[in-house]
């Protein structure tokens, strides 16, 4: 199961198009974090769910956690 794909495109135009496509699907979520690319995330899965986990398996809260990049 992934819960992460990246794919890179030539235009913005195919940016877009993928983008909007991606966002009708409920169980992705469409990113970009450059002008080339889109990221197609599992709903629900993203870098704050993981460092929560990570916060309480290490015995600390959320509070206590910063996130850089």
């Amino acid at each position: 199961r992934a819960e992460n794909v990246t794919a890179f495109v030539k235009t913005p135009a195919q940016r877009v198009e993928a983008m909007e496509a991606a966002g009708q699907l409920p169980f992705l979520v469409p990113t970009s974090s450059i002008p080339n690319n889109i990221e197609l995330n599992e709903a629900g899965v993203h870098k704050g769910v993981g460092l929560v986990k990570l916060a309480e398996t290490l015995g600390f809260s959320a509070e206590n956690v910063m996130a850089c990049g």
